[in-house]
């Protein structure tokens, strides 16, 4: 997709849904470096849509591995492709603070990453592993509905 992004026009139909969709999976992947080529061309979207907004995160993707001093001194000749994070680029999701008691064998396997960030991503694993179930279940009970049930020695 990094490729495609930057041979449509920005104006067109849904091109936000996809720039929020690169920028999803790049989260999820843990990827924080984009082409040249995408970043040019997410540096043209104006105003404060969601398309604009995801754009510009995306575009600061690529800047968060680089050395502190490089990101600065980047921001400091006035380079439009710098945006200088203050908080972590998954905190503009609304978020709820919980508590959770865990064995202590598994935090340290955990530890000293982003303990949060991995939670959130096994749970958003196990609801699409629920919905996925509950899609299947509906598809198997309209089958039934429509066509019966299966013969007994057939299941």
């Amino acid at each position: 997709m990094s490729g495609l992004l930057p041979a449509m026009d920005r104006r067109q139909r849904r091109v936000g849904d996809l720039t929020q969709l690169l920028l999803d999976e790049c989260l999820r992947a843990g990827q924080h470096g984009i082409g040249p080529e995408l970043r040019s061309w997410l540096r043209g979207f104006t105003g404060a849509s969601a398309a604009t907004k995801a754009a510009r995160r995306l575009a600061s993707l690529g800047l968060r591995g680089l050395p502190q001093d490089q990101v600065f001194g980047r921001a400091e000749r006035g380079d439009p492709a710098v945006s200088i994070p203050t908080y972590d680029l998954s905190m503009t999701v609304k978020k709820e603070r919980r508590t959770l008691t865990l064995d202590s064998d598994v935090l340290q396997a955990f530890a000293p990453g982003n303990l949060s960030g991995e939670v959130n991503e096994v749970l958003r694993e196990e609801l699409a592993r629920r919905e996925a179930r509950s899609a299947l279940a509906a598809f198997v009970a309209g089958l039934d509905a429509e066509f019966g049930q299966p013969a007994p020695e057939l299941v």
